[in-house]
């Protein structure tokens, strides 16, 4: 798969993931959860990559889901209630907390929304001084089935 929403670098044992669209502020789109999800895939597969380091550009780490690019398709719910991109999103969360890789968020600016799902999926955050965290969810009282904590010993 060609990547254009995220950067892969691999300077083994670790592979540097970059969210590469800074100009829009490195939102959470489809085409972002699907690259990251395989190129996932590829460092689980490679047993010389140790750690997956994931960050932003310009500024932003991930400002969340970018609702400008959000279908209809991609919003409606299916039969059972559940939302396809929320579901994705969510299974991503999932995948990075579960990893036997270890998972790093390096943050150095803004990061708000499900960005702040994305470190804190993460096995360490390291954030500099000038990172923002917001959680605008915290502020409508909406958590998106993010009441469902995903903990190692727990869930994976």
């Amino acid at each position: 798969m060609e990547y254009t929403a995220i950067a892969v670098e691999e300077s083994k044992p670790v592979a540097v993931f970059t969210l590469c669209r800074g100009i829009r502020k490195n939102p959470i789109t489809k085409k972002l959860l699907l690259e990251l999800n395989d190129a996932l895939d590829a460092m689980e597969r490679d047993e010389s990559v140790k750690i997956i380091l994931l960050q932003g550009e310009s500024g932003y780490f991930c400002t969340g889901m970018d609702l400008e690019e959000l279908s209809e398709e991609e919003i409606r719910e299916t039969d059972d209630g559940i939302q396809p991109f929320s579901q994705l999103y969510m299974d991503t969360l999932k995948r990075m907390t579960c990893m036997k890789k270890i998972v790093i968020s390096k943050i150095d600016g803004k990061v708000m929304a499900g960005g702040v799902g994305l470190a804190a999926a993460s096995d360490f955050v390291f954030a500099s001084k000038r990172t923002e965290f917001c959680l605008s969810e915290a502020l409508w009282e909406n958590t998106f089935n993010t009441n469902t904590v995903y903990s190692k010993e727990q869930n994976c």
